[in-house]
């Protein structure tokens, strides 16, 4: 008998023992590494894997409770598996003559442990949880093939490991999982005693968290608490305080770090800039630590350097321009790419449409999202909608050519202030938390106005190949994208203008989810709403074929200030 062996058999001694004072279990956890070839496996009768779709949950929920009619309600399974897959959680099928028999689901970033335990993982794992099978169709080997296929996804999806976990007593699934080659990782003996039933103990050996802290499972992912204790780091200095975040400074001896906090709702974020930063290690700032889970904030090394401003003169632009570009030709159709959310591009200008015409300026719709009336007033709001309704087709039009372009990494607020110049002349970009996956140029929004004329969001705005060059900025970043071979140059001078655009109304739609009450964080929201949509409504302006001055529609619009007056 093998020490592991030894471990398990003394563990589960001690939860038949602790399960008279409440609930314990044990419970083995495995992994496999994904980077290793997968063995085929097949079924012992046909069967068909599909990807599952929320039209499916009904009938995988009736499937589960089939077999346990007393112990699942199928509505409330049903409900818990269309939000897993409106979550971005991914599910395989099997089927038998077009009939679900089994699934297995695919978890990335986190999911609950057994007690509700929260697991994180980083971003290129997975974890493999909830597999089932019809009772009437086990013992014909579909579940380890469709757990094959699940692996097969996740290999190709460039993920390096996958976990997954058994219990100790589940005589069925512990010997499939090893003849599979799962590797066994760690043993977790998870106890919730009847006096505290919201505070789950587990004592663990071995886990699958990214960031081991102590010994309690619950607290695998440290408390900002825990990482100053046991980091010995210094009074924080705060850096820059804005609606969607807050960034400080600390120190320790002579290291330094940037700490950044967003709200808990949008603690997805983070992970999105730890999946950046894990992928492109040279370039942009490691994380130290990161918790997304409870308290919403990630520990970044500081780059060094000199952060740009605004006010940067042109050179150390073309620097980060540069720099930028390159990152998005490096990420250029690299698995991990899909691990980042996918830019909405379809719909842009009804979406647009919709955020104006709500007109409700006081109170958040599901206390989540808000209409503009919300920022810039109900009158204002209604003004731009019906100037902006006039050129909804040519707007449309124009958006469409940004999907062209293939997809890449795209920073999502690449402003100068998110960039810093090193002493050797190279430029590291950071804050990576709005990063998604679309066409490049998508981030340029935020130049324009300062840094970039809007006119370089018009038709032609770059020009065309052989009739010079545009603005130095854009015309510098267009031919770093070009010499990287992410896109012929021609294509880059005919679409990028569109792909600039949109990412300036995915800027301005960005804001309905930040109904700010502090009355600083509402006006300045407010203000960069304002710009936003009149750089649009001047674009639509140039987008309509020249009428008479009664019949302009922007007419109502002074042309040299925004919509309202602040």
């Amino acid at each position: 008998m093998s020490w592991r062996d030894i471990e398990v058999t003394a563990l589960r001694a001690l939860a038949r023992g602790l399960s008279t004072i409440g609930d314990a279990y044990v419970w083995l956890v495995f992994h496999k590494d994904l980077r290793e070839a997968l063995v085929p496996v097949e079924a012992k009768l046909p069967i068909a894997i599909t990807e599952a779709t929320e039209p499916d949950a009904a009938e995988m929920a009736a499937m589960w409770r089939a077999d346990d009619p007393d112990d699942r309600d199928a509505d409330a399974e049903e409900a818990v598996f269309r939000g897993r897959l409106r979550d971005g959680s991914l599910c395989l099928v099997a089927r038998v003559e077009g009939r679900i028999v089994a699934f297995d689901w695919i978890r990335r970033w986190k999911a609950a442990g057994p007690g509700g335990v929260p697991m994180l993982f980083a971003d290129d794992e997975v974890y493999t949880t909830d597999a089932y099978t019809a009772s009437a169709w086990r013992g014909h080997r579909i579940h380890p093939a469709l757990n094959h296929a699940v692996l097969q996804r996740a290999q190709r999806d460039g993920h390096r490991i996958a976990y997954t976990m058994a219990r100790a007593d589940n005589a069925q699934s512990l010997p499939t999982l090893r003849r599979m080659g799962w590797t066994p990782a760690g043993t977790l003996l998870y106890w919730q005693p009847r006096w505290a039933l919201d505070k789950p103990i587990w004592l663990v050996r071995g886990s699958p968290y990214p960031l081991p802290v102590g010994r309690l499972a619950s607290t695998r992912v440290p408390s900002l608490a825990e990482l100053y204790t046991e980091q010995g780091l210094g009074a924080p200095e705060l850096l820059r305080s804005l609606p969607w975040s807050t960034t400080w400074r600390l120190r320790r001896s002579h290291e330094a770090f940037d700490l950044m906090s967003v709200p808990l709702e949008h603690a997805a974020q983070l992970r999105v800039a730890s999946a950046v930063a894990r992928a492109l290690p040279a370039a942009v700032p490691a994380v130290v630590a990161c918790n997304y889970a409870t308290e919403s904030w990630m520990l970044t090394r500081d780059p060094g350097g000199t952060r740009l401003s605004s006010d940067s003169p042109p050179p150390q632009l073309l620097a980060m321009l540069e720099a930028y570009a390159e990152l998005q030709v490096q990420a250029f159709r690299k698995p991990w790419l899909t691990h980042l959310p996918a830019a909405p591009l379809t719909g842009l200008v009804d979406r647009l449409l919709a955020f104006l015409a709500w007109d409700d300026e006081v109170d958040a719709i599901d206390d989540v999202t808000v209409g503009a009336a919300y920022f810039i007033g109900r009158d204002d709001a209604q003004q731009v909608h019906r100037a902006l309704e006039s050129c909804r087709v040519a707007l449309a039009h124009h958006l469409e050519l940004a999907m062209r372009l293939p997809h890449t990494l795209n920073h999502g607020n690449l402003q100068p202030f998110n960039a810093a110049l090193r002493p050797d002349g190279s430029c590291v970009v950071l804050d990576w938390s709005w990063a998604t996956c679309g066409p490049a140029g998508l981030s340029l929004h935020a130049l324009v106005g300062d840094s970039l004329p809007v006119t370089v969001l018009r038709p032609k705005g770059l020009g065309a190949v052989g009739e010079g060059e545009a603005h130095p900025l854009v015309e510098h970043y267009l031919r770093t994208l070009a010499r990287g071979a992410y896109a012929p140059e021609g294509l880059l001078r005919q679409c990028l203008p569109a792909s600039i655009t949109a990412g300036l109304v995915l800027d301005a739609l960005r804001w309905a989810v930040y109904p700010m009450e502090d009355p600083a964080g509402h006006g300045l929201l407010g203000d960069r709403l304002r710009l936003k949509l009149t750089q649009l409504l001047e674009l639509g302006k140039s987008l309509l074929p020249p009428p008479g001055p009664a019949a302009n529609p922007l007419a109502a619009v002074p042309e040299n200030r925004p919509p309202s007056t602040p």
